[in-house]
């Protein structure tokens, strides 16, 4: 974990809002060989990002999966930017899986193109309540 950039961040006053994501690697690109970041080194650094910046709003975006929104919320992130999942419909190991696990009945997906987009709203607010988070 990075904790010099961290570090940095803290000497700008006008921070009020930090975003982290893991890398997550796109299949057809240059980077698509190396692996994604695991949920529990993206939540080590949200939970570093608490210590050290106990003032800002830290947002889990990207990288974080709905599996994966109750340990970075845990970590400490008061946000998370999940927006609509959209995933190449046959190149997603998992994906219906976890749509089948985390989203049903929650969720409205479509097709289209070979892309799956899917609505992930309903689960976000369950999730937050059932952790004893308000929902702005």
């Amino acid at each position: 974990v990075c904790i010099k950039g961290i570090l940095m961040l803290r000497e700008f006053d006008c921070l009020r809002h930090l975003t982290i994501s893991g890398f997550n690697p796109v299949f057809g690109t240059p980077l698509e060989g190396p692996n994604p970041a695991s949920p529990i080194a993206v939540a080590k650094f949200v939970a570093l990002a608490r210590i050290l910046l106990p003032d800002k709003d830290i947002s889990a975006a990207g990288s974080a999966s709905l599996q994966s929104l109750p340990l970075m919320l845990i970590a400490g992130a008061n946000r998370a930017y999940l927006g609509a999942y959209v995933c190449r419909a046959r190149t997603s190991k998992g994906f219906a899986d976890e749509l089948d696990e985390v989203f049903k009945p929650e969720y409205e997906a479509k097709i289209q193109g070979g892309l799956v987009f899917a609505d992930p709203s309903k689960a976000v607010e369950r999730i937050c309540r059932d952790l004893g988070f308000e929902i702005d």
